[in-house]
Order: structure tokens, then sequence, then C-alpha cells
């Protein structure tokens, strides 16, 4: 039973630990809590299962010989020491590919701020949350609603801001209008974006455009879709 308890209890903790960090370095940014409460369950339960089952394999294996039950505990203690080694090597190797994923050195991110300007006859949805503004980078990703903030004579203009944390060497802002086609802008940014809060990019035309359903490849736009961005990136 010794053996069983004490291999559950490291199991328990090193898979909770092991899947935390795998959960955390997954997510879109770091200390994400729905991420690591998921990770530190799924890994703590499978780490003590597992740990469990080989610790009664170890007991089962040595009944009845009591120098080989001695053994098996001293080199399961060994064994434990090995594994919080283990733990702490992969924790120092992670942060390490954190910090070179990293935008910034102190992980906090950087946000993209940018303008959106519509073409002067566009068909807005009635429903303002029928706009949609998504962020596409290997490794951020994010999506919310867009409200027009301001008109530039008879042309509307959509603004928001998506938090940057780790380098990526695209990134896409994607609008969403309705059920209609989506609007592909492609950032000149760098991959490791510095703070510009003082002036805004040009106006850039607006890139691909995607079908609805992305059914088919993204086609050029039209001489109609006049669609424009600008943007910053702000610390």
């Amino acid at each position: 039973m010794f053996l069983v308890i004490l291999w559950a209890l490291v199991g328990l903790v090193a898979g909770g630990m092991a899947g935390g960090a795998l959960a955390d370095a997954a997510a879109n940014h770091r200390g994400d809590i729905g991420a690591l409460f998921g990770g530190l369950l799924i890994g703590s339960m499978f780490g003590a299962l597992g740990g469990g089952a080989f610790g009664l394999w170890l007991a089962r294996t040595s009944a009845g010989d009591k120098r080989k039950l001695r053994l098996i505990r001293a080199g399961s203690l060994i064994g434990i020491v090995v594994l919080v080694l283990g733990i702490v090597a992969f924790e120092v190797i992670r942060e390490n590919i954190a910090s070179s994923n990293a935008i910034r050195v102190d992980r906090t991110g950087i946000d993209l701020v940018y303008e959106i300007r519509l073409p002067a006859d566009v068909a807005l949805p009635s429903k303002e949350d029928d706009i949609q503004i998504e962020l596409r980078a290997s490794r951020d990703t994010a999506k919310h609603a867009a409200r027009i903030m301001r008109r530039d004579g008879d042309r509307a203009v959509l603004a928001g801001k998506f938090r940057l944390y780790r380098v990526a060497p695209e990134r896409v802002i994607a609008l969403h209008l309705g059920t209609g086609p989506i609007y592909l802008f492609t950032t000149r940014l760098p991959e490791r974006p510095e703070s510009h809060p003082d002036r805004m990019s040009d106006w850039y035309p607006v890139d691909r455009v995607e079908e609805s359903m992305r059914a088919k490849p993204a086609r050029a736009p039209l001489p109609a879709e006049r669609f424009e961005i600008r943007y910053t990136s702000i610390h």
C-alpha cells in the first residue's frame, strides 16, 4: 500500500505540473486561468492513475520478498528525486522557449490598434454584433464585435485593438460583415513589433477576400471593395 500511495501522489503532482505547463504554453496568452485549470485537472487525474498503477505493480512484484521490497522502496525514492530534477529541467526549458517566443521580455504583450475604413456605399449589417473583427496569427488569435467609431467624410471607420503576446511571421486582420465576404488585411508589422504610440501607419487596401463559407480560395478584391486599414502597436 505504501508504494501505491507514494507513486499515486508522485503521479498526481507530476501530472498536474506537466498538464498545467503544457496548457499554459498552448494557450493564446500566458496565465489563462481556464487553460491552466483544465490542464492541471486532467494532468493530475491521469498522473495519479498512472502512478498508482505503477506502485501497485511494484508492490505485487515484491510481495513476500522483504529484500526486494527494500530495494524497490529505495529505488522509488531515487526515482522520485530524478523525477523532481526532470520537472525542474523541463520548467527551465519551457521558460526559455516561452521567453524566445514572447514579443516582450516580461511577456505582458503589446496592443495592435487598428482602424478600418469602409467604402461609402457598403451595406452594413442591421445588428452591430454582426460586424466582427478577427485576428489570425500563428500564436495569437482572437475575435470581437466592432462598432462604427467615427465618420471620415461619407465613409464609416471601425476601430479596435488586439493584444499580441507572441512573435509571428504574419498577422492577418479579417473583417466579417454579417454573412457576406470576409475581407483580409495582412499587416506589415515585424515579428516582434515595437511601441509607436504617436503615429499610425498609412492606409493600406484590403489584400484578399474570402467568401463567407471559405469554400473557395481567397480572391483579389474587386475595384468597388475599397476597404482600407491602418494600425500601430502600443505597449
